[in-house]
């Protein structure tokens, strides 16, 4: 499960470039294109989260994980989940294609905050986790 978890975080991450680089273009971006690249994105965070969330559990039940530390990390993703659904609902597609350079100088901090959790997550959480037989 290691490898699956850590896969996905790739794929988050890549969406997640890809986002800031249609965002982030000198010419308008597609619409239909960044609405597509931002719903795939919060597809795989909500699966991920579920997912890896369940392994993180019969990781503390097991006792091969501090639940003080599960939780503590847990906390934290639930308040980046909140600001990434505070900013989907802020930058709406039409708002985006007004004001695209907003909308990635608004949505490059929470990537920024995605990549050093995951850094931590791997090397504190995953590592910890028991292979699946």
């Amino acid at each position: 499960m290691k490898a699956v978890h850590a896969a996905e975080h790739r794929q988050m991450l890549d969406l997640a470039a890809a986002i800031l680089a249609e965002a982030s273009a000198r010419q308008p971006c597609r619409r239909d294109s960044l609405a597509r690249l931002r719903l795939s994105f919060s597809r795989l965070v909500n699966t991920h989260c579920e997912e890896e969330g369940r392994t993180i559990r019969a990781a503390v039940d097991a006792g091969s994980l501090c639940p003080r530390l599960a939780a503590a990390f847990h906390r934290e993703l639930q308040q980046w989940r909140a600001a990434l659904a505070c900013l989907n609902s802020a930058w709406p597609s039409a708002r985006i294609e007004h004001d695209q350079r907003g909308f990635a100088s608004a949505f490059r901090p929470l990537v920024d905050d995605l990549r050093n959790y995951i850094v931590r997550e791997e090397s504190q959480i995953l590592v910890r986790l028991q292979p699946a037989t």
